[in-house]
């Protein structure tokens, strides 16, 4: 790294012809330094950084640090700018926080400096003092992110580290953090992660006022929660506690169902037709392409023997049950409605 006067440096042939705002970023290199020095060539010609010096300019250095690269050729030198510009991995948005919180901390012991009573106006005379910008927007400014995008991200990485916050909050947050360093987009995330802190805090007052609605956070019915805590608001004493206990109830029932085996309803007929409706169009294919047996009978073993003989259990089964059934009826004298 070398000094040059300004005045020595080329600037030719730029592709670059908008700056963007030199204001902010003269205001950034004033306040914690030049951290890129442009890139020339052995020839002083400017191969990469013409806002750094345009800004140096606007703050009336007349000397500026650079960096001096071998590139000889022309085609080196459009490379070199384009590269400059282009071939640069951007911070997600967590590194970014990680920086502006470090730049930040820097920053505020000169801030505090700065606004103490009694130190002199840079400006003189009884004019008002110049606009310092905010030291949080300065340090969010080399990041590439706005301050406010550094803030959104910074709730979030607190919330998702602070071992106070409710699991699912915590979840939610590390979720939000993943997707904003996955995608680079921050806001979507953000809101995402608002509305469910929101829907948790609702929970988590709902169960404190009603434990018994505790069941449905460990069913992952959160709505059904919200519901019934928000019917519930509705009533007074003494209905209260009867809807109350009635709730405990079903929560009660529900439990015991799902621990209780389900019982033997005997086989399901509907599966069963759908079974034999499946062979006998399998049997009735094979008949007609290898011309074999000549009845359905006769081509159903083929198919599947071991179906066969589950189909003739039941309905060996249900015959034996109708003709029970029929017996019934006739020993009481009942007739069959048809």
């Amino acid at each position: 790294m070398t000094t040059l006067k300004i005045t020595d440096i080329r600037i030719e042939d730029r592709h670059r012809t908008d700056l963007g705002d030199i204001n902010a970023l003269a205001d950034s290199i004033k306040i914690v330094g030049l951290l890129h020095p442009p890139v020339v060539n052995a020839g002083f010609r400017l191969i990469a950084g013409e806002r750094r010096l345009a800004a140096v300019r606007s703050l009336g250095w007349a000397e500026v640090p650079v960096t001096v690269v071998d590139l000889s050729t022309a085609g080196e030198v459009l490379r070199g700018e384009a590269d400059e510009n282009t071939c640069r991995k951007a911070f997600t948005p967590s590194e970014a926080e990680t920086i502006a919180s470090a730049i930040e901390a820097a920053l505020k012991p000169a801030a505090k400096e700065r606004q103490s009573p009694g130190r002199p106006a840079k400006n003189g005379g009884n004019l008002p003092p110049l606009k310092q910008p905010k030291t949080r927007d300065v340090a969010a400014m080399g990041t590439g992110f706005s301050e406010k995008t550094i803030r959104s991200v910074r709730e979030i990485k607190a919330k998702a580290s602070d071992p106070s916050t409710p699991a699912p909050v915590r979840k939610q947050a590390e979720a939000a953090l993943a997707e904003m360093d996955r995608t680079g987009n921050v806001n979507g995330p953000h809101k995402e992660f608002k509305r469910a802190e929101t829907e948790a805090e609702r929970v988590i007052a709902a169960v404190a006022e009603f434990p018994e609605l505790q069941y449905y956070v460990g069913d992952g019915r959160i709505k059904d929660l919200l519901r019934l805590a928000t019917s519930l608001r509705t009533f007074q004493e003494p209905e209260l506690s009867m809807r109350r206990e009635n709730l405990r109830k079903t929560i009660a029932a529900e439990q015991r169902k799902a621990y209780e085996p389900e019982p033997d309803t005997g086989p399901d007929y509907f599966k069963l037709a759908d079974a034999i409706f499946q062979a006998a169009n399998t049997a009735a294919r094979l008949i007609g392409k290898s011309g074999g047996p000549t009845t359905i009978s006769e081509a159903i073993p083929i198919t599947d023997a071991l179906l066969v003989e589950q189909w003739r259990e039941q309905f060996e089964r249900l015959a034996s049950q109708s003709q029970a059934l029929a017996d019934t009826c006739k020993a009481n004298k009942l007739r069959i409605v048809r």
